[in-house]
C-alpha cells in the first residue's frame, strides 16, 4: 500500500517511471540494433505552404514519415528541418511527430540574402544511411530590404512554366474562378479515398519567380542494404578525430612526441589515420583511455588495435548497433561531461547528470552516461522550450559540467544553386508584399504565437506553499527562513558549506533532512547560491515533503523557489550548472486568417495583405469522399494556386491543384 500511495502521490517524477525509463532505454537500444540489422529504413516528405518567400516571412511546414515504398510509417518522433544555402545552415527547426505526422514553421531572418535555398529534412535514424536519403527541395527568398542584391531581368521564364506538378488523383475546384477582396470562398474536394492517412491543403499567391518544386512522387526510393547502411553508421575516424586521440595521449604522457619535428608528427598522424580508418571514433577513444589507465607509457598502435578488436568481440551488439539511435520515444538530447578543472577525471566519480527546463514547472530528466563521458537525455515535452539547464551533480570536490551537442548534421555536402533573378515587371509586386508583411505585424497582435505545452514532467501537489508578499518581506534569505518559513533552515555541513534543510516528520520524530532545491525549474545543488539569493525576487516557495528518488539518489523532499516572472533573475549558477539556449520542438502555430462573415469586419480599415490565404496541414476527412473547405480572400489581388497533397494508409498518393483569381 505504501508503494501504491507513493506512486499515486508522486506520479510521473518518482522512481517507478524512472526505472521504466531505464528499461525502455535498453529495450530501445536492442530494438534499434535489431531493426538496423534487418534494414528498416524511413523517409521524410516535407510540404510548405508555398515556394517563394520574403525575408522576415514565416514558412509553414508539414512533415510525415514513410517507408522507401511510400507506405505510412510511425517510427521516429522528431524531424529535423534545415534551410541551407549551398552548404551552410541558415535556419534549423525541429518538428514533433504524432503517428508519423507533424507540423511546424520556420521564421526566415530579415537579413537573409535574396536567392534560392535548400530545404532539407531528415530524422535522427536516417543519418545512419547518409545525406543521400534526406528529403530536399528548393525554395526562393527575396529580400526587398536589400534591393541592391536583387538581380533583375526582363526576359525571365514565367513561374508557371517551370512548376513540376503531379497528375491529379482527386477533383479540386473552387466555387468561383474570380473573387473580390475579403470574399468568402468554398473549396470542394471530390473523389477522396476512404483510407486517408494524411491530407493537407494550401492556397497561396502564384510565385512571381520560378522555383523548381519537389513533389510527393519524388521521395527518394533508394534502399541501402544492411551492409552498406552499417558501414556508414560506423562513421570511420577522420583526420580531425585522430588529432583528438593524439591530444589525449599528449595530455596523459607529457613526453609524448616531445622533441620531434612537426614533419615527423604529421607522418605519425597520417599513419594513425590510416590504421584507424575503419574504426569508429568512440571505439578508438575508449580503447586508448583503457590503455592509458593500465599503462605508464604511451600505447603502441598495435596495442590499441588489439584492444579495439577485443572490445568488438566482447560487445558485438553495442558496436554493431547504429550510431544514431531512433527517437522512438521522443527527443534524444546528447551532451558531453567536461571537467571544469583540466586535470580532473571522471574515473571513480559518482556523477548524476540532470537536465531541466527553466520556468514555472519542474521538469527533470535523468541522463544516461557511458564510459566515454557521453550523456544522453531521453527528454519529453520539449514543445516550445527555449532554454535548458544541465547539472553534473557530484559528491566529491571535483567539478564537472555538461556541454549539450547540436542534434543537427554537423556538415552538409556543398551543392551549387542557381542565381535567383526577378523579372523587373514583378519587382513592384514584391515590394507590395513587403509592405503587406510589415502591416500584418504592425496591426495585429501575434495571433500565431505558439503556446507552451501544459503537460508537466514533475507533477505533484506541494505540501505547503508560502506566498512571500503575504508577510513582511526580508532582504536576507536566512531571516526569511527564521521568521516566516519555519520548515526550512540553513546549516553548515562537515565541509563548512551551507545546506538548506527541510523539517519533516519521521514516525513520531521531527527531523531536518536534505531536500532537492530548485529555483524556477533549475536544480541548485550548491545551497550557498540560495543562501546568497535576494528573497525580494522570490514570489513563492513550494515545499514537497514526499521522498524523491532520482538517478539512484534519494532526496527527502523538494523545495521549489519561484520568482515573479519565472526567469531566474540574477541567479549565479555553480560551475557544474549551465543554462543554455536550446530550442525544443515547435509548438503549433496557426496561420492568421480573419473572419469576414460580418459586414463590420469586411469594412474594417485594418489592412489584410495575406499572401497565403489557407494552410490546413491536418485536414480530417473522417472517411468522406467529398469535403468543403471555406476560406476568405485578403486585400491582395492576383492569381492564387490551390495545392492538395496527401497519402492513403496503403501508400497511394493524393494530389491535386487548381487556380483562381482575386480582383
Amino acid at each position: 500500500m505504501a508503494d501504491q500511495k507513493e506512486n499515486l502521490k508522486i506520479g510521473t517524477m518518482i522512481i517507478n517511471k524512472k526505472d521504466m525509463k531505464k528499461i525502455l532505454c535498453w529495450l530501445l537500444i536492442g530494438f534499434a540494433a535489431n531493426v538496423h540489422g534487418q534494414g528498416l529504413a524511413e523517409r521524410v516528405y516535407l510540404q510548405t505552404d508555398k515556394q517563394l518567400y520574403l525575408a522576415g516571412e514565416l514558412a509553414y511546414l508539414k512533415a510525415f514519415t514513410v517507408t522507401p515504398e511510400k507506405k505510412p510509417l510511425s517510427f521516429s518522433k522528431i524531424v529535423y528541418v534545415e534551410l541551407l544555402d549551398e552548404a551552410n545552415p541558415r535556419v534549423q527547426v525541429k518538428i514533433e511527430l504524432t503517428s508519423g505526422i507533424g507540423e511546424g514553421w520556420m521564421e526566415l531572418p530579415l537579413n537573409l540574402p535574396t536567392g534560392y535555398y535548400r530545404l532539407t529534412a531528415y530524422t535522427r535514424f536516417m543519418r545512419n544511411e547518409g545525406e543521400s536519403v534526406f528529403f530536399e527541395k528548393n525554395i526562393g527568398v527575396v529580400n526587398t530590404f536589400l534591393p541592391n542584391q536583387i538581380k533583375r531581368d526582363t526576359s525571365c521564364v514565367s513561374a508557371q512554366a517551370l512548376e513540376i506538378r503531379d497528375q491529379p488523383t482527386c477533383s479540386l475546384q473552387p466555387d468561383q474562378q474570380l473573387y473580390a477582396n475579403r470574399e468568402k470562398g468554398i473549396l470542394k474536394l471530390d473523389g477522396l479515398p476512404e483510407n486517408v492517412h494524411t491530407l493537407s491543403v494550401s492556397i497561396a499567391a502564384i510565385a512571381l519567380v520560378p522555383v523548381y518544386e519537389n513533389t510527393i512522387y519524388q521521395l527518394i526510393p533508394q534502399v541501402q542494404t544492411a551492409e552498406s547502411s552499417m558501414e556508414e553508421s560506423r562513421n570511420p575516424m577522420t583526420r580531425t578525430e585522430t588529432s583528438k586521440i593524439m591530444a589525449l595521449l599528449r595530455a596523459a604522457y607529457p613526453n609524448f612526441y616531445a622533441g620531434i619535428s612537426q614533419a615527423d608528427a604529421d607522418i605519425a598522424l597520417n599513419l594513425w589515420s590510416e590504421v584507424f580508418s575503419e574504426y569508429r571514433y568512440d571505439a578508438v577513444e575508449n580503447a586508448v583511455r583503457q590503455l592509458i589507465r593500465a599503462s605508464s607509457s604511451p600505447p603502441a598502435v598495435a596495442e590499441v588495435v588489439r584492444q579495439i578488436e577485443a572490445e568488438r568481440t566482447k560487445n558485438a551488439t553495442i558496436l554493431n548497433m547504429p550510431k544514431y539511435l531512433p527517437e522512438y520515444e521522443g527527443h534524444i538530447i546528447n551532451g558531453k561531461i567536461i571537467p571544469v578543472q583540466t586535470a580532473a577525471d571522471t574515473d571513480g566519480e559518482i556523477l548524476v547528470p540532470f537536465l531541466s527546463y527553466p520556468g514555472d514547472h519542474v521538469y527533470l530528466f535523468e541522463g544516461k552516461k557511458d564510459d566515454l563521458n557521453n550523456v544522453s537525455f531521453y527528454a519529453a515535452n520539449t514543445s516550445g522550450i527555449k532554454e535548458m539547464s544541465t547539472v553534473a551533480y557530484n559528491l566529491s570536490e571535483n567539478i564537472f559540467r555538461i556541454d549539450l551537442e547540436s542534434p543537427f548534421v554537423e556538415q552538409h555536402s556543398k551543392k551549387q544553386l542557381p542565381a535567383l533573378t526577378v523579372d523587373s515587371a514583378h519587382f513592384d509586386g514584391l515590394l507590395e508584399r513587403t509592405v503587406a508583411l510589415q502591416a500584418l505585424y504592425a496591426y495585429t497582435k501575434d495571433p500565431m504565437a505558439p503556446d507552451r505545452s501544459s503537460d508537466i514532467r514533475f507533477q505533484m501537489k506541494p505540501s505547503k506553499t508560502y506566498i512571500l508578499d503575504e508577510w513582511t518581506r526580508f532582504v536576507v534569505m536566512d531571516e526569511l527562513m527564521i521568521e516566516f518559513i519555519y520548515d526550512l533552515r540553513f546549516r553548515r555541513n562537515d565541509r563548512q558549506k551551507r545546506e538548506l534543510l527541510l523539517l519533516t516528520r519521521k514516525g513520531e520524530t521531527n527531523i531536518f533532512v536534505r531536500p532537492l532545491v530548485v529555483l524556477d525549474g533549475i536544480p541548485v545543488m550548491d545551497h550557498e547560491i540560495i543562501y546568497r539569493y535576494n528573497p525580494l525576487l522570490v514570489e513563492r516557495v513550494n515545499i514537497y515533503t514526499e521522498e524523491y528518488v532520482y538517478s539512484g539518489r534519494k532526496f527527502d523532499g523538494v523545495v521549489e523557489f519561484l520568482t515573479y516572472d519565472r526567469n531566474y533573475p540574477t541567479l549565479s549558477t555553480a560551475q557544474s550548472t549551465q543554462i543554455v539556449n536550446y530550442a525544443g520542438t515547435q509548438a503549433p502555430r496557426k496561420l492568421y486568417t480573419p473572419d469576414y462573415s460580418s459586414e463590420t469586419n469586411r469594412k474594417s480599415r485594418l489592412p489584410d495583405y495575406r499572401h497565403t490565404l489557407l494552410w490546413e496541414p491536418m485536414l480530417q476527412t473522417k472517411g468522406k469522399s467529398t469535403l468543403e473547405v471555406p476560406f476568405y480572400t485578403s486585400d491582395f489581388s492576383g492569381e492564387f494556386l490551390i495545392t492538395v497533397e496527401g497519402l492513403t494508409k496503403d501508400g497511394k498518393i493524393i494530389s491535386g491543384t487548381a487556380t483562381f483569381g482575386v480582383r
